[in-house]
């Protein structure tokens, strides 16, 4: 985000984001109270079983994927969504293998881009 301040001193920056791992989630909550960043913006939980983010969308995105990480443990939900919801959710467009979670992760990022640019 410093970077970015650089690059444009009036360009507005708000950091969203969610996170599995309990320490990894602190971490964040903690540099986001030092940066003056909005704290209820970072949710702790399964970004793929969980989408608590459901109702934003963002011109912009870094991420680090579930590199190596197969999404069996949530499969039913993934594929309860997909079925239910098709393109009105996030994996429309069909499923990879289950061992592919970062795939699985682009389509979620995919769908929090707006409608238009």
């Amino acid at each position: 985000m410093e970077y970015l301040h650089e690059l444009n001193p009036n360009g507005r920056m708000v950091a969203y984001g969610q996170e599995l791992n309990p320490e990894s989630y602190a971490i964040c909550k903690a540099d986001m109270l030092i940066k003056g960043q909005e704290v209820a913006n970072i949710k702790l939980g399964n970004t793929l079983s969980n989408d608590q983010l459901y109702n934003e969308r963002f011109s912009y995105m870094l991420s680090n994927p579930p590199f190596g990480v197969d999404w069996k443990k949530i499969e039913n939900t993934i594929k309860d969504e997909h079925t239910l919801k098709g393109f009105e959710g996030r994996f429309g467009a069909g499923l990879p293998r289950v061992s592919d979670g970062s795939l699985l992760f682009l389509l979620h990022l995919i769908s929090k881009l707006p409608d238009t640019i």
